[in-house]
């Protein structure tokens, strides 16, 4: 371009037209003057471009030899500077916005309440227990000492949420603590984008148990307030049979010799009615544990509706409220 320009300016007929500065020199004393020094400058700045250049591209074969090395990070950047930048990004240091950002006192107090935030999970999280009962199975201990069950029970297990290892995984884990070998290694999990649920399964703890050990499980079992009982027995289960304060909700699923599935739902009478599964229905295997999960998680909601007088509190709205009370206190 700046070759060009000379060009055009060393055309004496045409050196003021074709900028339009014909116009602006007209009647101006010494033009000649002037345009020499706006030609002088600009094959200054055209040499000075030649100088900027960079040497010609390599042949195409050997461009494809060069290896782009990434540049490295300016480590001078601070974590003040990038926080400001942030914010500067989502235009809270605009003028308007300044007004909004108040200093707050800061000390131990303030850390260790924004790390009780920081732990308020973003999604409601729910847990329930998976009990399998087997062919002729009366007694509470043998329930809780099962240690697999019917291939149809395993594939119903599976279809309630996906297997994750419990030592790894960063999820809900309700009463399971990692590598503790009482309460095995993988667990059932299911997951949305509003919801996390975790199964405690008692056929995928360890087998040999003893008195006390037992008894942890049946502790881990009883946490639960709701009970998914899939029962093989020739007759109908037991509600009381791993019965406790906690557990307010038992959904039992039979098995059919027809490939259907009957269910029976058993509730406190404090506990309102909730579904989609009812008591008596008979469902498919392609939308049964579906339909089990929701239901699951309808009768755990109508449990904390039921125990807590401010009903059923959605996350987002128990972190605002700790964010106001955070800036309550410490202004």
């Amino acid at each position: 371009m700046l070759d060009q320009a000379l060009q055009y300016l060393e055309n004496e007929t045409d050196s003021l037209k074709c900028f339009g500065w014909d116009a602006v020199l007209r009647g101006v004393a010494n033009e000649k003057v002037i345009l020499d020094c706006i030609t002088g400058d600009l094959r200054k700045l055209n040499q000075q471009s030649q100088l900027e250049v960079p040497d010609k591209l390599p042949a195409k074969t050997k461009r494809s030899k060069e290896v782009l090395v990434p540049t490295e990070p300016n480590e001078s950047i601070t974590i003040m500077q990038t926080c400001r930048q942030f914010l500067s990004q989502i235009g809270f240091l605009s003028a308007e916005s300044r007004k909004q950002f108040f200093v707050l006192e800061n000390g131990e107090p303030m850390i260790q309440q924004l790390k009780s935030l920081d732990k308020l999970r973003a999604r409601e999280v729910y847990s329930a227990s998976i009990v399998y009962v087997g062919p002729g199975q009366e007694d509470s201990n043998q329930i809780v000492r099962n240690t697999q069950g019917s291939p149809l029970y395993e594939e119903f297990v599976k279809g309630m949420g996906w297997l994750v290892d419990l030592n790894s995984h960063n999820g809900f884990s309700g009463s399971l603590v990692k590598k503790n070998p009482l309460h095995g290694s993988q667990v059932p999990y299911f997951a949305d984008s509003s919801r996390e649920m975790i199964f405690h399964t008692n056929t995928m703890m360890p087998s040999e148990l003893t008195h006390d050990q037992l008894e942890e499980r049946i502790k881990i079992l009883h946490s639960d307030a709701v009970h998914i009982v899939w029962s093989e027995h020739n007759r109908d289960y037991k509600p009381n049979s791993l019965s406790s304060d906690v557990v307010e909700t038992q959904i039992i699923v039979y098995p059919l010799p027809d490939g259907l599935f009957r269910i029976q739902v058993e509730r406190k009478e404090r506990i309102p009615f909730f579904g989609p599964l009812m008591d008596g229905m008979v469902v498919g295997k392609s939308i049964l544990c579906p339909l089990v999960r929701q239901t699951a998680i309808n009768a755990l909601r109508r449990n904390q509706a039921a125990s807590s007088t401010l009903g059923v509190q959605k996350p987002f709205k128990m972190r605002a409220n700790s964010i106001k009370e955070i800036i309550h206190i410490r202004m």
